[in-house]
């Protein structure tokens, strides 16, 4: 037999070992956004501290209810508008990176703000302003995001991703949480942290684990795809779109689930404010919103331990 026999196998066997290499890196790097994550929302967590801070700069009830509507807006009606233009870009992970750069952009001024304005007012606009521009760009990046994960990660390993992600994820949460109580009771040593320079130390560490979590993703390989040769309009994406809805069971039954999902979610806000307002709870010095944090992070643990050997086996 001659020697060149083997070099077909050989190659096959070498680039067999690099895409197991590759598939490890890029599971590992996801896991890593989901911690960096949710070590990020744990400083700035929208149902507690972000609400308690937006309770103390105003008592409109109108403009304490619009956070979780500005989230998730932000996060699906970009990909709406966008969805044409992202078909004919081969790596989509492009959209997640310039997403993180804009996003970059509203953290850094948020911090800012926090930082520098000490008139509610002011703050206040400028709050949603950042908020804003964060909400929207993590739209744009969705469409990375969803699209990365669904051509890297194999059917069979989501289940066990996304369990890693909430499991790691949620016990370093509720340890950065503890740290988070610490900050907003103003006390840190001999340093003194008035309102609401206590709030811009919690988003500047947040915005710190954001970013990590974002380079995280971002250093995915993502293979390229196969891309059309000519656009599709707008009008016609929305057409498309409709005759899935009208021809699929399965995707009305899920934009109703995400529906009825997001209308329940746009009240959580007000918990906050009513057990800070009438039951005596969130205050700068109090411990309770640590409890708040740490029994809702422990029922993500339960869940996340649960279900994700069960889903990778369906």
């Amino acid at each position: 037999m001659s020697p060149d026999a083997d070099k077909p196998a050989s190659r096959f066997a070498k680039f067999s070992l690099h895409r197991i290499d590759n598939d490890q890196r890029n599971f590992l790097l996801h896991v890593l956004n989901g911690i960096f994550f949710a070590m990020s929302e744990a400083m700035t967590d929208i149902q507690l501290i972000t609400t308690a801070l937006l309770s103390q700069l105003t008592t409109s009830s109108v403009l304490i209810g619009l956070l979780a509507p500005l989230r998730d807006t932000g996060w699906f009606l970009p990909q709406l508008f966008i969805s044409n233009l992202a078909e004919r870009v081969p790596r989509k992970i492009v959209f997640y990176r310039v997403s993180t750069v804009f996003r970059s952009v509203g953290w850094v001024g948020l911090v800012l703000s926090l930082v520098l304005l000490e008139d509610p007012t002011q703050l206040l606009w400028a709050f949603f302003v950042c908020m804003s521009l964060i909400a929207f760009w993590a739209g744009v990046g969705g469409i990375g995001y969803m699209t990365v994960t669904a051509k890297v990660i194999p059917l069979k390993q989501r289940g066990r991703l996304f369990g890693v992600r909430e499991f790691f994820g949620g016990v370093l949460g509720i340890l950065v949480g503890g740290l988070s109580a610490i900050i907003l009771s103003g006390k840190i040593g001999p340093l003194t942290l008035s309102f609401p320079h206590n709030y811009g130390a919690l988003f500047a560490i947040g915005a710190v684990f954001f970013l990590l979590g974002s380079l995280s993703f971002g250093w995915i390989n993502e293979p390229s795809d196969l891309v059309p040769t000519h656009r599709v309009s707008f009008a016609s994406q929305m057409q498309r779109a409709w005759q899935v809805a009208r021809q699929d069971a399965n995707f009305r039954r899920f934009v109703l689930t995400r529906a009825a999902i997001l209308v329940a979610r746009s009240g959580v806000p007000f918990i906050t404010v009513y057990a800070k307002l009438y039951v005596g709870a969130l205050g700068p010095q109090r411990r309770s919103r640590n409890w708040f944090y740490a029994g809702g992070r422990t029922g993500y643990l339960w869940r996340a331990s649960g279900y994700a050997r069960s889903s990778d086996s369906m």
